[in-house]
């Protein structure tokens, strides 16, 4: 049985805060249903249908800050229950990105994209129009960074990345210091770091502008942090990952 997207928890998918609605519902004919299986993933047929990228660009139009991931992630009971996604790394140059590569991909199954701004620095780096590219065809946007970024996380979801990736972490101080690059700070005096990420007001579906701080933490609730490790050190004191992930709200 497919799981309807629409139907989560009001909490999630239909918030208004402050006057703002950050996740509006989509009409029920129009909602995602989620299945059990890899291609219930991406629509239900491989190629994917132009039907369902037309489905997906309303999705992106009514909510451009959703994350078509999560959404599997939160129809899902377990990890072991998830079905899988096929992800690919892009190393087109930005000013080199056009609409035909973002269609193949997306026909061809593809549910995230890794621009790769640590190997290929500037020209890896996609601004609002490349990741609305992405968003529009229903796919999620992942900028990879270089391992001394910090504030640039931040700035890459600005941009309209749903998530960023930070490479070759080998410590969990590196990892608190990456949580926090892409957390708004709670609100509370004294929560914030200098490395937390920087308020900057967030642009929802009908162009209206998020500027209070509960509305700006409520309309990125669905942003993502890909840790890529290359220490054992995440794996031998898993504890302390998970008390680190709590911390900042990290679905583990």
């Amino acid at each position: 049985m497919a799981h309807d997207a629409s139907q989560d928890g009001e909490e999630l998918q239909r918030r208004t805060v402050d006057g703002y609605l950050v996740r509006p519902r989509p009409v029920s004919p129009l909602a995602r249903q989620i299945g059990k299986t890899a291609v219930s993933v991406i629509g239900g047929d491989l190629p994917v249908t132009v039907q369902e990228l037309a489905k997906r660009a309303y999705l992106y139009t009514l909510d451009p800050l959703r994350n078509p991931v999560k959404e599997v992630f939160h129809a899902s009971t377990s990890v072991l229950a998830m079905p899988p996604m096929l992800g690919i790394f892009n190393d087109i140059p930005s000013h080199k990105m056009r609409e035909d590569e973002v269609e193949a991909w997306a026909r061809a199954g593809f549910s995230f994209i890794v621009s790769d701004a640590e190997h290929r620095q500037i020209s890896g780096w996609q601004g609002r129009e490349e990741n609305a590219m992405i968003g529009r065809a229903g796919m999620l946007p992942v900028q990879r960074l270089h391992r001394e970024a910090i504030s640039q996380h931040g700035d890459a979801l600005q941009l309209g990345a749903r998530a960023t990736m930070r490479p070759y972490a080998t410590t969990i101080a590196e990892a608190e210091q990456y949580f926090e690059a892409i957390t708004f700070p709670r609100g509370q005096p004294g929560s914030a770091s200098k490395d937390s990420r920087g308020g900057y007001p967030t642009r929802l579906g009908d162009r209206t502008l998020c500027f209070t701080p509960d509305s700006l933490r409520a309309s990125e609730s669905e942003t993502q942090g890909w840790l890529q490790f290359e220490t054992s050190e995440y794996i031998l004191d898993a504890s302390r990952y998970v008390e680190v992930g709590i911390s900042f709200g990290v679905p583990m």
